[in-house]
C-alpha cells in the first residue's frame, strides 16, 4: 500500500485542481495556444481533464485493476534506447495534466506497446488511477468494489511493490 499512496499523493493534487477548475484555464493544455488540437494528438485525446466526479463515478473492475498493475509493472522494468528511457522520465503521472501525460507515452515506443499489449489507452490509465484514489471517498462508486475484492487487490499492489525492488 505505500507504493500505492506514494505513487497517488501528487495525483490528489492533481485532482483537487482538477475538482476546482471551471473547464479550460488559460494555463491549461487543452486551451494553450500552441496545444495540439485533437485532430493532431495521437489516439484523438479528449481536450478536458477529468474531475473529481469523474473520477468517483468510473466504475473499477478487476480487470480493468488487473490491466492497469500490468502496466505500471512492466513500465517500472522496462528498458529501451537512451532517448526513450529520457522521454520516459518526462511522463509525470499525477503532476502533468492528463492530456500532456497521454501525449507522451504516445510518443514513446516501449510505453505505447505496454498500453497495447495491456489493452489500455492512457486515458483509461489514468481513470483507474484516479478512480482508485477517489476509492475511499464515501460517495465513490467504487467504495463497495474495494471492499469486497481487497485480498485481491492487496495482492496486485504487493506484486507492484516487489517489482519496483
Amino acid at each position: 500500500m505505500l507504493l500505492v499512496r506514494s505513487f497517488l499523493v501528487p495525483f490528489f493534487a492533481v485532482l483537487a485542481v482538477a475538482a476546482c477548475s471551471s473547464g479550460d484555464e488559460p494555463g491549461d493544455v487543452a486551451s494553450s495556444p500552441d496545444a495540439p488540437t485533437i485532430s493532431e494528438a495521437p489516439s484523438a485525446i479528449p481536450a478536458s481533464e477529468p474531475t473529481a466526479a469523474d473520477f468517483t463515478s468510473y466504475e473499477l473492475t478487476m480487470d480493468k485493476m488487473r490491466k492497469w498493475a500490468a502496466v505500471t509493472k512492466k513500465w517500472a522494468t522496462i528498458s529501451g534506447t537512451a532517448a526513450d528511457t529520457a522521454a520516459m522520465r518526462t511522463v509525470r503521472i499525477g503532476s502533468d495534466p492528463i492530456a500532456e501525460s497521454e501525449i507522451k507515452i504516445d510518443g514513446i515506443a516501449p510505453l505505447k506497446r505496454i498500453f497495447t499489449a495491456e489493452g489500455l489507452t492512457p486515458r483509461e490509465y489514468h481513470m483507474i488511477t484516479g478512480a482508485y484514489a477517489m476509492s475511499p471517498v464515501p460517495t465513490s462508486k467504487n467504495a463497495e468494489f474495494v471492499k469486497t475484492n481487497k485480498a485481491e487487490l492487496d495482492k496486485l499492489m504487493e506484486d507492484l511493490k516487489t517489482a519496483r525492488r
